[in-house]
């Protein structure tokens, strides 16, 4: 018995067998969704909160691993199956590169997969439906044990695993990685510990219980940008309509009411300074299903659309599951029962509400949580399936000009791209498109003088296209035209006899001349044809002429003929 000290027991861990293969997935809908922004109803108060020591001790577990299949790669979706994987929950990227999942059916597990698709579980007999998990400050896996009690349980990545009990842990849902090398999750009430609460757990040991009639059933929760932690309370209609708190370290909690919440079940920091989360359910005119986004400020916005989710009919109160991805877009899971079959999706949202949804092959099982894993890629958990993964487009530099931009000089588009398949050139003059001009080099003409060149790539591969534009320059003279045979005066080289200058030839060719003469040094007036005769009164004085070659959007060329002394 723990009494009210929590306390941590450790009991070595057996590995299951592993599995994997892949399967293709299709684009399916891509749709704008229109924001509409309101103000949240806001409310703060001080928490009630408990602090305690923890008691720990840990050893070594026993650790059994079996190969994986070789992988069968299709598309830009992967499906990973796992034979002993039951209900996956939460997953999350582990420091060693690999991600950590919750098995939360029986028997109850902790996964790892690697990259390349080998699965190992990690077992014993202390587990109750392993649900949320996060990424330690201390380098392990810190996980959330369901049940009423319930724990915390801590794997590190070469199989040590901590348990942490206390009557206070009941019904435990979602974990995250706060301030000060902390962890946070969400309780819900049960029998042992009848009030929900926000859990602040350190590495070192300290269990800190925050209480307040703001908080009831706490789900998912994430650091915000400004240094609280952010949760949703997912309650049904008939208590309260759901809403979202805030609570910093030091226990303040803020309640925020908006319009149309309900079941709001998953939360994440977004490219945007805001918190970004899921909303609402299938079926229900009064509470349509949203991806929502709130400000520090407590302005709440709303994306939803009559098509949104219609492949999962927005089921997003299921899985609920939303990060932001490698490429700066919203990533969710959406998972619906239509009438024909349950169909899983992932969906992709631009911070403009711009979005595209997948179907995964394992389109008949639930999806649950999302995770940003390495290589720009996106994990996810399917229930009896396996884990999924995304091979996101992005830029890994540019689209950017060589420049710099002139007439006649090669502009060249500079990018890079990650897990494209293929790639799409097209270059923009003044923001329309150049017909035919689809390489990555472009030579702008005289007709470009002046004008905002810009080049613009799209990325692609089976999971869709990611376009992107350059920046734009404003095109140039062309380089100054060159002389490649000189021009040479010919003639009798006397006064009273004309002289004539030949215009000589350049690169790039011109396409007209003009002459000035001159007397030594000084220009003769009116002197500008290429022939020239001096009056005899100017015997023995030097002639030479200059000639400037002209090319339409090029800078002029000119040369000097060499001086002859008149006789």
């Amino acid at each position: 018995m723990c009494g009210l000290v929590l306390c941590a027991v450790v009991t070595p861990i057996g590995a299951v067998a592993e599995s994997s293969r892949q399967a293709p997935i299709g684009a399916t809908a891509s749709l704008a969704v229109a924001g509409r922004p309101h103000h949240a109803t806001e409310q703060s108060l001080q928490a009630t909160q408990t602090s305690e020591q923890v008691t720990t001790w840990s050893q070594r577990a026993a650790v059994i691993e079996a190969p994986a299949a070789a992988p069968v790669i299709e598309g830009g979706i992967t499906v990973f199956p796992d034979s002993r994987g039951h209900d996956p929950v939460g997953i999350v990227a582990g420091s060693d590169g690999a991600l950590w999942y919750t098995n939360a059916g029986s028997p109850t597990s902790i996964g790892r997969i690697t990259t390349a698709g080998k699965i190992t579980h990690y077992t014993d007999p202390q587990m109750t439906r392993p649900f949320g998990i996060a990424a330690g400050p201390d380098g392990a896996l810190w996980f959330t044990n369901g049940g009423d009690p319930g724990s915390i349980g801590r794997i590190t990545k070469s199989g040590v695993l901590t348990f942490f009990h206390a009557p206070r842990i009941s019904e435990p849902d979602w974990i995250a990685a706060g301030p000060n090398d902390t962890l946070w999750f969400t309780n819900e009430s049960g029998g042992g510990y009848t009030t929900p609460s926000i859990e602040k757990l350190t590495t070192t040991g300290t269990l800190t219980t925050f209480t307040a009639p703001s908080i009831s059933a706490p789900a998912g929760i994430a650091e915000g940008p400004d240094g609280a932690m952010w949760f949703v309370n997912s309650v049904y209609s008939g208590t309260n309509a759901g809403s979202i708190g805030r609570i910093t370290t030091s226990g303040v909690v803020t309640k925020y009411s908006y319009r149309g919440s309900y079941q709001p079940k998953d939360i994440t920091a977004g490219p945007d300074h805001s918190m970004w989360f899921t909303n609402g359910t299938p079926g229900s005119s009064v509470y349509p299903s949203s991806i929502e986004r709130i400000t520090m400020g407590g302005v709440v916005t709303d994306f939803a659309n009559s098509g949104f989710g219609t492949l999962g009919s927005a089921y997003l109160g299921g899985g609920g599951g939303i990060v932001e991805g490698p490429d700066g877009a919203l990533w969710f899971i959406d998972y619906g029962s239509p009438a024909t079959t349950d169909i899983s999706v992932v969906g992709r949202m631009t911070a403009g509400g711009a979005v595209t949804t997948y179907v995964t092959p394992g389109r008949n099982v639930p999806a649950n949580e999302i995770a940003h894993g390495p290589g720009n890629t996106l994990w996810f958990t399917m229930g009896t399936a396996g884990i999924g993964r995304v091979s996101t487009l992005a830029f890994t530099s540019g689209p950017k000009l060589s420049g710099p931009s002139r007439v006649g000089k090669p502009d060249t588009c500079l990018f890079g791209g990650l897990n494209a398949t293929a790639t799409a050139v097209a270059w923009l003059v003044n923001g329309a498109t150049v017909k035919g001009a689809t390489g990555r080099d472009f030579t702008p003409t005289a007709a470009d003088l002046g004008k905002e060149l810009s080049c613009s790539v799209t990325l692609k591969n089976a999971g869709g296209t990611l376009k992107k534009n350059s920046s734009t320059a404003k095109v140039a003279l062309g380089v100054p035209l060159r002389v490649v045979k000189k021009p040479t005066l010919s003639g009798p080289h006397k006064s009273g006899k004309p002289e004539s200058v030949s215009s000589g030839t350049w690169a790039p060719g011109a396409s007209s001349y003009s002459y000035q003469w001159y007397l030594g040094q000084g220009a003769i007036a009116r002197a500008t044809s290429d022939r020239y005769t001096a009056p005899t009164k100017d015997r023995g004085k030097t002639l030479h002429c200059v000639v400037t070659a002209h090319r339409p959007g090029y800078a002029t060329g000119r040369y000097v003929s060499s001086s002859v002394t008149l006789s």
